[in-house]
Formats: structure tokens, sequence, C-alpha cells
């Protein structure tokens, strides 16, 4: 059973999320899954604990833990932005990844890929931001020539058709 987070990582949390899933890394770092958001607090145990990295449910991509090496990553739909990558201290954080991918499906209303002739992979996503709103983001992992932009922006006005955005 994972421990509750010390008085010093509570502390720095909003009040909503001090009692929300949270589970200890190996370095010291706290992962909380908040009603709104994945939150990393560092509590250096001898000094105050800090929030250090926030991300909306809706700028995850995926989160994944593996049982062998207790390894959690998480990668962002920015990609640009470095993956959060740690070792859990407990050996079954269920509780804590059951709340992350709750946050993550209540987030996500469709997900759709192509791969541009020139070998980019292209996402368009259409997700839910706290208010209930939805918005689409487009992300490629690589350049985007002409015909390449001109697959991206069809995909683009399917996943925003499919749910009547514009």
């Amino acid at each position: 059973m994972t421990p509750a987070p010390p008085a010093a990582v509570t502390a720095v949390l909003p009040d909503s999320d001090r009692r929300a899933p949270a589970e200890p890394l190996e370095d010291g770092r706290w992962l909380v899954a908040g009603s709104y958001a994945l939150i990393v607090v560092d509590d250096p145990g001898d000094g105050p604990a800090a929030v250090v990295d926030s991300a909306m449910w809706y700028e995850v991509a995926s989160a994944r833990w593996e049982a062998a090496t207790r390894r959690f990553s998480c990668a962002w739909v920015d990609p640009a932005r470095t993956g959060l990558v740690g070792v859990t201290r407990s050996a079954d954080p269920a509780a804590f990844m059951g709340a992350v991918a709750e946050g993550v499906d209540r987030s996500l209303v469709v997900r759709q890929e192509a791969r541009a002739d020139n070998g980019t992979r292209i996402t368009g996503w259409v997700r839910r931001r706290e208010d209930g709103a939805l918005f689409s983001v487009l992300t490629a992992d690589g350049p985007l020539d002409g015909p390449a932009q001109t697959l991206a922006d069809r995909l683009e006005a399917q996943v925003r058709d499919d749910v009547g955005l514009d």
C-alpha cells in the first residue's frame, strides 16, 4: 500500500487535491493525480516541498507504468516537451494509475493518426478542458512539407468535424 504524502507535500497542493491519489518516486518526488492535472512535487525531506511541474490532463498524451522495473513514464501532447520519467517506490500504484487513466481518458475525445509520404507521423486530437470546452490539437513528429501540411490540415478538419467543432 502506498503511504500518504507527507504534510510538506500536501501543503503545496490545491485544497481539492490534498487527498488525491499520489505516488512517491525513488528520487524524492511525488506524483499527484489531481482533479484537473498531473502534479509533480519535489520533497527534499529537509526543507520545504515545491511543485516542480504540472500538466492539465489534456496535455498528457499517454502514461504508463511497468511492473518489472516500477518505471512510470508520461509523454506529453507537445512533442517538444521532455517526458516525465521516474521509478515508483511502491510495487503496485494501482490507485494512482487508475486516477491518471481516468484523467487522461476524460480529456480525450478523439485521436487519429496519419503518416505522410515523407515519413512524418501526424496526430489530430480533440481534447476536453476542465471546463468542458473542446479544442483541437495537431502534432507532427517531423517536417511538414507541402503534401504533409495538406494531410495535416485534412486530419485536423476531420477530427474537428467528428465532434461538431466548426
